[in-house]
């Protein structure tokens, strides 16, 4: 199957942070790999959002534990999913919230607009 109509874009961190606005618009998230360097186990967060959501902010997309020193992240094959309002990942010490961890993590993510 060919992927949908759209170039696919990157917007990979360029040093360690806790979080990264992939997009603040529409748009289709295909991969995303994050590399966790702290030494504790973190959850990846995503939010349909255009702008880094509050502290304490319930998570109402999708959640993956990354272990301490290591890469995870979603493959959401040659579809993607849909994000109406924009991506916004991130690294927090808690699942079902928003508890912003330390600058320790890089961000892979491919996307088209």
């Amino acid at each position: 199957m060919p992927l949908p109509i759209g170039s696919l874009f990157n917007n990979a961190s360029t040093a360690l942070e806790a979080s990264r606005v992939i997009v603040a618009g529409p748009a289709v998230l295909h991969s995303i790999t994050v590399l966790n360097t702290s030494a504790s186990n973190l959850y990846l967060q995503l939010f349909d959002a255009a702008s880094l959501p509050n502290e304490g902010a319930f998570v109402s997309g999708d959640i993956v534990p990354i272990n301490a020193g290591q890469i995870s992240g979603f493959d959401y094959g040659e579809l993607g999913k849909g994000f109406a309002n924009g991506i916004v990942a991130v690294l927090s010490s808690t699942a079902g919230t928003k508890t912003i961890a330390g600058a320790v993590g890089q961000f892979y993510p491919r996307y088209r607009v």
